[in-house]
């Protein structure tokens, strides 16, 4: 079990550097775009806090959508525009975006093909779904999940976890040694898995996830700003 008192450290990034913060427990942090993701079969009369689909009914009657076909189907060539648009999208800031049509247009496209946006505060089903079939094939078969302060922490079966949705908000996955972690935070449209280079790009390879790797300056809130072109 991991000793909480001695790392505390290790949880969603709150603010500041990226990398600082892991900085002795993981060299590496690949930083997961959210999906979006067509709504297909789901009701429009789900669509709210109290009946909104659970992560089974996600995977077996949605779709994932990348960013890189939203960018597309936008005609904008960067995923800056689209996380300030989504900014934009959730806090009706009229200054998170400098032209503030990109956020127009992403809500028309959202409404006229029933797309549901990446979610923010939780790692999304389609990411954990890779992962935890991925962490299970290399070896993982118990998998510890703490809270987003990491005042608790809960020891399941991998496959168990396929099957039941329990990572909490801005909570945290990751294994009895402590080789990799994968968590998010609460404003973010993004997932963080946290290890070495070596072993994230092992995982990488058995999946399809969109994202990008984060760099010596990269701080949390600020990770698109860093980039200037298509990822």
């Amino acid at each position: 079990m991991i000793n909480l008192d001695e790392n505390k450290n290790v949880r969603c990034p709150q603010t500041g550097n990226i990398l600082e913060q892991y900085k002795g427990i993981f060299d590496s942090v690949y930083i997961i775009l959210n999906p979006f993701f067509y709504l297909n079969s789901i009701k429009d009369d789900q669509l709210n806090f109290y009946d909104f689909p659970d992560k089974s009914e996600i995977l077996e009657k949605c779709n994932p959508i990348s960013w890189n076909e939203i960018t597309n189907k936008l005609g904008i060539d960067n995923n800056v525009d689209l996380d300030f648009a989504l900014r934009y999208y959730f806090h009706k800031d009229k200054h998170s975006h400098p032209e503030m049509k990109v956020a127009k247009d992403l809500r028309k496209l959202m409404d006229e093909e029933r797309i549901m946006d990446p979610g923010k505060g939780e790692i999304s089903p389609f990411i954990e779904d890779q992962l935890l079939r991925v962490f299970n094939k290399i070896g993982y078969k118990k998998l510890y999940i703490s809270d987003e302060f990491v005042t608790e922490q809960k020891l399941y079966d991998t496959k168990y976890l396929f099957n039941n949705d329990l990572i909490h908000v801005s909570g945290s996955l990751y294994p009895e040694d402590y080789k990799f972690l994968l968590t998010t935070n609460w404003e973010n449209h993004c997932s963080y898995l946290c290890s070495s280079r070596s072993f994230i790009d092992e995982v990488l390879s058995m999946t399809d996830l969109e994202g990008f790797y984060a760099t010596a300056e990269m701080e949390v809130w600020k990770e698109f700003e860093i980039i200037k072109s298509k990822i």
